[in-house]
């Protein structure tokens, strides 16, 4: 939770970045330099944990089994926390293209699709196969709002011509 939320700050920090861009390039590379800022933000949590997992696992429980289960699922839940931070970020620089909308419509998509597949996997795969659900869900939207915000940038800094006026 905390890798999520320091992912958000990041993609709330580069929005006005990438409004001020001048040109596509520019509010490409604010949103590349966020999201990679963020997935370092997120890596950085997770090596955390990977070092520290066990000493971390006993403050949240005093059973050895939920700790071990936790522990084998930590590769999983960490990916799914980096493919997390690079769509948060994506998702702010599309608010910032004032595209929200399109966010929101990947959301659908990628989430949706979870919600359509977590009793099916969970009854499978159980809670291993959740949490890779999760991390391709994560994945999937990473690329959606990766995709949209490249098609949305295009039109920074381009000159939209007048209207034409019609004659009477």
């Amino acid at each position: 939770m905390g890798i999520l939320v320091a992912s958000v700050a990041v993609g709330q920090a580069s929005v006005p970045e990438v409004t001020r861009a001048g040109d596509a390039a520019e509010a490409r590379r604010a949103n590349r330099t966020a999201t990679l800022l963020a997935m370092m933000g997120a890596g950085a949590g997770a090596l955390l944990l990977l070092v520290f997992g066990t000493q971390i696992l006993t403050l949240f429980s005093d059973d050895s089994a939920v700790r071990e289960r936790a522990l084998a699922l930590l590769p999983l839940m960490l990916l799914s926390s980096l493919c997390d931070a690079a769509q948060a970020v994506k998702g702010m620089g599309l608010t910032a293209l004032k595209r929200s909308s399109a966010s929101l419509w990947y959301f659908a998509v990628g989430y949706g699709l979870l919600v359509l597949a977590a009793v099916p996997v969970a009854r499978t795969w159980g809670i291993t196969g959740l949490w890779v659900a999760m991390a391709a869900a994560n994945g999937l939207l990473a690329v959606l709002q990766g995709l949209g915000f490249h098609r949305h940038s295009a039109r920074v800094g381009q000159q939209l011509e007048p209207p034409q006026l019609r004659k009477v």
